[in-house]
């Protein structure tokens, strides 16, 4: 039997890994293999012939007060393979209103699909004790995730048997103790991982989580200070939690398991050194009145978090104090996204500094522009009470005066430190650097200000309206390239799935990933608010090699309002609408290569 300590951990780590932060009692589309509809923190599919969750989906609609034909419909509809949810808006809020007021039918659900995770855990655990090994428990919550994800693990059951479980990769024969490290070494082997090496900073986090839960690892809780106080995390035997899975830990206590996962997989890929000890995370989600550069120490097992300045250039309209753009144009005074190596120290202006050397080609400019890390006397408390926010630095890091010694001491010789904004930091990408326009705004020219920052508009869900609305179509096919992954119909499946968008990968199409503009996604929703058009690309097809097509922030648009885009009044209003949404870029009839559609591309961010 599974003890009631550890499965706490389970139900933890489980809900992290399956939906993360978000409420069980509402629809979710997987867009992958052959799901459905899903609800529930285990993700009960109505698409995969579990009687359990269409029957708990129909009492629920039922207790709501939804008449049986309606249902059936709503089940129909929901118990196939879906890229996106069929359902209009007034329904999804009924269904979803439904699943919340019949919460304890969904919770009972859960835990019956969760008795399965639990019996075959026990099997698992039986199995190695049999073989003389016993399981702790953050192994214990490693094996229920990788039960949860892949069904009964039969080649797992002959690692814990002492066999040759016949992995693609190579494994060490489980040790007497299978502890995390040993599961971790396991899953890495796997088929699954193998293949899809990004997702195990996920997974890692998940069962991180689980563990904190089970009291194995404290996970870090901040004070409301303007500097919070640090809680160190409960020391673990020696060798029994990686360095992975203590940043883990410590990120999720923070709100930052995503941004983390990214930092890891960058340094997985670049091969950064394993021993740095400190590494850092300026979280620009947050307004600068927060402390939101986290100092992460691995040896330590805590963190703290401190003021923060963005350049100036970043501020947005309503100089509250949330930085909006982001760019490494020099004289942009703007802040710049992506992973940093941490450098030299020096004493300057500003005393004691340190250089940093930007390793992404959206901060690629660091060195030579200047920005570093620094004190600054506008970054302080009284500044926060006078003005409800700190002041703003020409695009460096500026920190608190008392503070800057500690924080540079720490970091310098090559930790790394990620500036991390959310909507924007997707398309960083050490494999795969974007290309991006010569064609920018010059500095300081306003842009007209779309309604993208809310985080209810985030680029699944303006993708996911893109699908559902009736008024654009988007192109299967290219007009005369190979069909692959990136049309512009794929794009908009991938970005509603949570996914980052394929590129083409021929001629001068440089192939990967790309998190498509959400500034552009919401430009395209507004012109349909006037117009029904077809979309023909977004980052997919062959352009230019230096074109915002691969920057994930372009359109083509080849048919307005039911007719081919030629030379015409409407073309030329349709032009005009899309630079008041902000494009910068608009290019259409009379344009060399742009007869026969409308080129839009916003600024990269």
């Amino acid at each position: 039997m599974v003890a009631e300590n550890i499965k706490r951990g389970l139900r933890v780590g489980l809900r992290v890994h399956e939906i993360g932060d978000a409420t069980p009692y509402q629809l979710f589309f997987a867009a992958k293999g052959k799901s459905g509809a899903s609800f529930g923190f285990m993700q009960g599919d109505l698409a995969a012939g579990q009687k359990d969750v269409t029957k708990t989906f129909k009492k629920a609609m039922q207790v709501a007060g939804m008449q049986g034909t309606v249902i059936d419909n709503l089940v129909a509809r929901l118990s196939m393979h879906l890229i996106s949810n069929p359902l209009s808006s007034k329904e999804t809020l009924s269904v979803n209103a439904a699943l919340q007021a019949s919460s304890d039918l969904v919770d009972q659900m859960d835990e019956r699909i969760l008795q399965n995770v639990y019996d075959e855990l026990d099997r698992t655990v039986a199995t190695a004790q049999a073989a003389g090994r016993e399981v702790d428990p953050k192994a214990q919550v490693y094996i229920a995730l990788w039960i949860n994800m892949s069904g009964p693990p039969t080649k797992l059951l002959e690692w814990l048997q002492g066999k040759d479980p016949h992995l693609p990769n190579p494994v060490s024969e489980a040790p007497p103790l299978v502890d995390g490290p040993a599961m971790e070494g396991y899953l890495r082997a796997t088929s699954y991982y193998s293949q899809n090496p990004g997702n195990f900073p996920h997974m890692l986090a998940s069962a991180a989580a689980g563990a904190a839960a089970i009291g194995e690892l404290a996970a870090p809780k901040l004070a409301g200070s303007m500097r919070p106080q640090t809680a160190p995390v409960a020391e673990a035997a020696p060798g029994s939690a990686s360095d992975e899975t203590i940043l883990a830990t410590l990120a999720d206590g923070c709100g930052l398991a995503r941004p983390m996962a990214e930092l890891i997989r960058f340094g997985n890929a670049r091969g950064s050194p394993r021993s740095a000890r400190y590494w850092a995370i300026a979280n620009f989600d947050l307004v600068s009145s927060k402390p939101r550069l986290f100092l992460f120490d691995i040896q330590e097992r805590q963190v703290e978090a401190y003021l923060c300045a963005h350049g100036d250039g970043s501020d947005g309209p309503q100089d509250d104090g949330h930085a909006v753009r982001f760019s490494d144009k020099d004289g942009s005074h703007c802040t710049s996204l992506g992973v940093y190596e941490c450098a030299e120290t020096y004493s300057g202006q500003h005393g004691f500094s340190m250089r940093l050397d930007g390793l992404q080609s959206t901060n690629s400019n660091a060195r030579s522009r200047d920005i570093v890390v620094h004190g600054a006397s506008y970054v302080s408390p009284a500044t926060i009470e006078q003005t409800g926010r700190i002041g703003r630095s020409n695009g460096c890091l500026a920190l608190e005066n008392r503070y800057v010694t500690e924080v540079v001491t720490a970091l310098n010789g090559g930790s790394l430190l990620l500036a991390w904004h959310s909507a924007s930091m997707a398309r960083a990408n050490a494999d795969h650097p974007e290309v991006w326009s010569e064609i920018e705004p010059p500095a300081h020219v306003a842009i007209p200000a779309l309604e993208v920052a809310d985080a209810r508009d985030s680029l699944a869900a303006l993708a996911n309206r893109i699908l559902n609305s009736p008024k654009i179509v988007l192109a299967r096919k290219h007009a005369q390239t190979p069909d692959d992954d990136a049309t512009a119909y794929l794009n908009i499946v991938d970005t509603a799935a949570g996914r980052m968008a394929h590129r083409s990968s021929y001629q001068t199409a440089p192939g990967g990933h790309v998190a498509l503009d959400c500034a552009m996604l919401a430009g395209v929703l507004a012109l349909a608010e006037d117009h029904s058009f077809s979309v023909s690309e977004f980052c997919g097809g062959e352009h230019s090699s230096n074109s915002r097509h691969y920057a994930g922030c372009a359109v083509d648009i080849n048919t307005i309002d039911g007719r081919p885009v030629r030379s015409s009044d409407t073309v030329t209003a349709f032009q005009a609408q899309c630079r008041k949404l902000g494009a910068t870029e608009v290019l259409g009839p009379g344009d060399p290569g742009h007869s026969t559609h409308v080129h839009a591309a916003w600024p990269r961010p």
